[in-house]
């Protein structure tokens, strides 16, 4: 089975899942013994408790929460034992209410959830820490220590607040259900914000907004349930002191690591450059494998000093974990031809970061953090160009739209992916293209976790002065080999929003701006002599197959919706009702000098004779307007109605559709 494959079942795989019903046993018998001070257990508790242990294999199976993870990561560990515990507590909570067991204690019944995922994250942090790499143990993870902490927190902070209250730790069965409930609401806010990861930056207030935000969506959404459900016997200075508790706490937390991690100095910078002082490794022979999907390997010529070093260093140092992508280089790139002074690897999304590189000055530049996390895509990739010599080498990596689709897809069971997905698309997508939404969501976000497509990614390189080398897909990631082509493009003003305008040819020779709706991913038109090159045309001239289009523009394209905003253009007068259409400069260059003279001399227009004559092949579209042209000019009215009322009978009764 091909490594990654989330789909392969861990080792001692039913052992495994025998062990987790252990575990759920015994967090029922100490939430029982809890509550009732005994183990002789009542006859409703005992259904209960078979009716819970069919539902938890239901949500342990269909989870895949013992499917093989490749990468050892707590943090992503976890999310399927969480998606279980979800999937494990809706499911419980519709069968009491199905059965009318209102009746049976809801401390009892949360709690055991509560302590199983309790007793299952603690499981994940010492199989974490104690998983041996080389012979030895690795050191604690900050996000397990942290996950940890929050944890003890959660639960301190309200016993804490209870007790300054009340005046005694014993709580009666309402606090303790209220605290399991925020429990799962701080456990799953956190998890949905990325809050355990802690992203480093050179600003507290940048580190710190991350767990504002989520505090106050929790603080929110606790009070609007005690709201709603009108549960006013809950003491607010319990309720509110505890999640104020828990917030300074963490806060607190998460300034000290800051502090922490400026005093330990440069040797934790992301950014790391090759120079011959810090060069400790000898280069290492690698015979020559064959290329796949290049002729041959891009080189520099002229000076190699200190050949072989920087090769040594990515297979040593800054690639060992990820062979694929080490090869995907040595394709790409004769690293034997690189001067290793010229060179730099980064991980970082900052442009910070690159400032203490020299302009003009490297051969090749990797940067390894994921484009996603960009908060001014085209600004690193400008930053980057200036430091690239002319013909220097740019490797990135993005997660595309279907990565990131399957990357849930597998994380998730499939009810939750798809919700999931869609509050993703909507969040991540949608939200930045929007005019008056994207600025708020550039607040709150800062750029990091964008959902972004391939061919947005490819069309920012290009419009950033880049031309592709290479790319392949690798460990769910889509890695970029580019080339410095030339200085990055001065459009200031790149499409990207849901209505954009066309440069097209009108009347006389003259450039028109034709509005209509996106139909494909953002910056698509900057790779389209690439995509020309790689691809086929159809008879019509257009391009099969174009992976630029996206799935709601081929449905837009079906049925002519992307064409509605030209009438603006009707309106502004630039194009008239029935007429020719306006065709791109490359388009339209492509046509005979004669026909395009005569073609000049008339306005285009909003519906075309294409829909008319329906032609198969770009000869007979040319014939068609050339038709229409003659007859035009000879009745222009006459002319003019009649291919309308043509257009659309085709339209409605023969499902003419846009090629």
């Amino acid at each position: 089975m091909k490594k990654g494959n989330y789909l392969e079942k861990e080792s001692y795989y039913w052992l495994k899942i025998l062990g987790d019903g252990i575990i759920l046993l015994i967090s029922f018998l100490t939430a029982y013994y809890f509550k009732r001070g005994h183990f002789r257990i009542e006859a409703d508790f005992r259904v209960f408790f078979l009716s819970l242990t069919a539902i938890w294999f239901f949500s342990t199976v269909f989870s895949k929460k013992f499917m093989r993870i490749h990468v050892e990561n707590y943090l992503l560990r976890i999310k399927p034992f969480l998606a279980s515990g979800l999937t494990l507590t809706a499911l419980v909570s519709f069968f009491v209410y199905a059965h009318g067991l209102y009746h049976l204690s809801r401390l009892i019944v949360y709690g055991t959830i509560a302590i199983f995922l309790l007793l299952e994250f603690c499981y994940l942090a010492v199989r974490t820490v104690m998983w041996k790499r080389s012979g030895r143990i690795k050191r604690v993870p900050f996000p397990v220590i942290f996950f940890l902490l929050e944890l003890l927190m959660v639960i301190s902070a309200f016993i804490t607040v209870h007790y300054l209250h009340k005046g005694t730790v014993r709580m009666t069965d309402e606090y303790l259900v209220m605290l399991i409930g925020i429990f799962f609401t701080w456990l799953l806010i956190s998890l949905l914000n990325h809050q355990f990861q802690i992203a480093r930056q050179n600003n507290v207030i940048k580190m710190l907004v991350p767990f504002w935000r989520s505090e106050l969506m929790i603080g929110g959404l606790i009070a609007s349930f005690i709201f709603i459900s009108n549960l006013a016997m809950f003491s607010r200075f319990i309720i509110l002191g505890s999640l104020l508790s828990i917030s300074l706490a963490e806060n607190l937390v998460v300034l000290g690591y800051f502090f922490y991690f400026h005093l330990r100095g440069p040797e934790d910078e992301d950014t790391a450059l090759f120079t011959a002082e810090v060069i400790e490794y000898q280069p290492i022979e690698v015979e020559k494998e064959p290329l796949t999907r290049l002729d041959r390997a891009y080189s520099f010529e002229g000076n190699r000093l200190a050949a072989g070093y920087l090769k040594s260093m990515l297979e040593n140092v800054y690639l060992h974990h990820s062979p694929s992508l080490l090869e995907f280089i040595r394709e790409t790139v004769d690293l034997e031809s690189i001067d290793v002074t010229r060179s730099a690897v980064v991980f970082s999304p900052y442009l910070e970061q690159m400032e203490v590189l020299p302009d003009l000055g490297l051969q090749i530049f990797v940067n390894l953090h994921r484009v996603n996390d960009i908060r001014r895509i085209n600004r690193s990739f400008i930053a980057v160009n200036h430091k690239l010599a002319h013909g220097g080498v740019f490797v990135c990596r993005a997660e595309t739209v279907r990565q990131r689709l399957a990357r849930m897809y597998r994380s998730y069971p499939l009810p939750l992916a798809r919700f999931f997905h869609f509050l993703d698309f909507v969040a991540n997508r949608v939200a930045p293209k929007l005019p008056f939404v994207k600025r708020i969501y550039f607040i709150l976000s800062q750029g990091r976790n964008r959902v972004i497509s391939f061919t947005e990614v490819m069309g920012r390189l290009f419009y950033c002065g880049f031309k592709v080398i290479s790319w392949r897909e690798i460990d769910g990631f889509i890695y970029f080999a580019m080339r410095k082509e030339k200085d990055p493009s001065t459009d200031t003003t790149p499409s990207y929003g849901p209505l954009f305008r066309q440069r097209r040819v009108g009347k006389d020779g003259g450039i028109i701006y034709i509005y209509k709706f996106r139909t494909m991913h953002p910056y698509a038109e900057y790779i389209q002599d690439y995509v020309h090159r790689q691809h086929q045309l159809a008879d019509t001239g257009k391009i099969k197959n174009d992976f630029r289009v996206t799935y709601w523009g081929r449905f837009l394209r079906r049925f002519l919706l992307d064409e509605l905003p030209m009438v603006l253009n009707w309106l502004k007068r630039d194009i008239k009702l029935v007429g020719v259409r306006p065709l791109s400069e490359a388009f339209f260059s492509t046509y005979p000098a004669d026909f395009r003279a005569v073609r000049n001399r008339f306005k285009p227009g909003l519906i075309p004779p294409y829909y008319a004559d329906m032609p198969a092949s770009i000869e007979q579209v040319i014939e068609s307007e050339k038709r229409y042209l003659e007859r035009y000019e000879k009745k222009p009215l006459r002319t003019d109605v009649l291919y309308f009322f043509k257009v659309l009978n085709n339209l409605i009764f023969h499902h003419a559709k846009s090629s």
